[in-house]
């Protein structure tokens, strides 16, 4: 399993269309929709395992001091 250390972004909602946009303007297909949430999901899952994992190898003193942040790339940066 190899895990992702740059988190997907979302499409952002355009106000005037009442539809997804991407970066570059275009509207994506509901293809494209489908496969970057499978992408978010999967990011969120293996971001989750990977903070329980590094969670329970640390001591409390250290998991209170990391336990907020967000990305499992950060806690393990501020623990290295």
């Amino acid at each position: 399993m190899r895990y992702l250390a740059n988190k997907p972004t979302p499409y952002k909602l355009d106000a005037n269309m009442g539809a997804l946009t991407k970066p570059d303007g275009s509207v994506p297909t509901q293809t494209k929709i489908d496969e970057l949430d499978k992408k978010i999901d999967e990011y969120q899952q293996k971001n989750t395992l990977v903070k329980q994992q590094v969670f329970s190898t640390i001591m409390d003193r250290l998991l209170l001091r990391v336990q907020n942040l967000g990305a499992a790339s950060l806690i393990w940066a501020e623990i290295c």
